[in-house]
This record gives structure tokens, sequence and C-alpha cells, in this order.
């Protein structure tokens, strides 16, 4: 049951990938409704130190097989489809560019669950809950930082 551990959601987006299966609606429905529910101790709003270590490890290993050896693209459509990208953050869910950020992620050899979460404002704090080594968060932050004060000079009179 997905309500016991948010993991089997991914686990369901990988095999139904690889088999080319689709989750009737009813197991769905199960999914989005343990998703509303979120009945684990920690919440994706909250601070990244509150998450038990064993559920942000288990979600990126989960997430890296996924991105790793499955039909990722799909694989991702499903949990997007499903509501399950949730799991880490609303901006990731209501993201429709990643499938791009990860081809080209895979093409420079950075880690493709890093260009997954990139997008998100929270990111540095995705990257600190999943326990992404140390040189992928600074990764992400300075991003981020790039991210800022490119709008800040593209929003600039002077440069109108």
């Amino acid at each position: 049951s997905v309500a016991e551990d948010p993991t089997r959601i991914i686990r369901g987006a990988r095999y139904s990938a690889r088999l080319n299966l689709r989750l009737n609606l009813e197991s769905v429905q199960q999914v989005q409704a343990t998703l509303r529910a979120w009945p684990w101790s920690w919440r994706p709003e909250e601070e990244p130190i509150q998450v038990p270590p064993s559920l942000g490890v288990r979600l990126r290993m989960e997430l890296e097989l996924l991105l790793e050896k499955e039909p990722w693209e799909q694989a991702l459509r499903n949990l997007q489809d499903w509501g399950g990208l949730l799991l880490l953050d609303k901006e990731i869910q209501d993201d429709h560019e990643w499938a791009n950020r990860i081809h080209w992620a895979l093409k420079l050899q950075i880690n493709p669950l890093t260009a997954l979460i990139a997008r998100a404002s929270s990111c540095p704090k995705i990257a600190q809950r999943l326990q992404l080594p140390i040189q992928q968060q600074n990764l992400l932050s300075e991003s981020l930082e790039l991210q800022k004060s490119l709008s800040k000079i593209y929003l600039s009179k002077e440069y109108k």
C-alpha cells in the first residue's frame, strides 16, 4: 500500500514505464488520496532537517533508479500524471520542462536528479532533504543565485 511508504509511488511509476502498464483508476485515486493525506511525520514544505533520514534516502534512491535504469521519461510522466512529483515539491509537480533539462543534464554528465529539481525555488532544500552530495547541493544553490541575478539584470531598465 502506498499509504505505508511513499517510495512505492515512485516504484509503481518505474514498473509501469518498464512494463508499459497503466494504473487503473482506483490505484491512481489511492495514490492521490495518500498524497493529499500525507500520513508521514514530515511534509514537503517543512525544513529538510525534519525529514526522517530513511525517507529522504529512499526517495533519492528510488528516483535515481528511475532515472538510470528505466524509461525515465515515461516513468516521470506517470508520476506527474498521478500527482506523485508532489513527493518532492509542488513546483516540480507543476513543471512541464523537466524532460528537456534532464536530456541536457545527461549530455553534460550532470546528475539527472539535480536537473529534475533545479527549477524549484526551494531546490537547495529539496537537495538537502534527498541527501544529495554536497557538490550537487552547492551547484543548485549557486544556480538559484545565478537565476536571481540574471532576473535582476533582465528586469533592469539599463538593459531594456
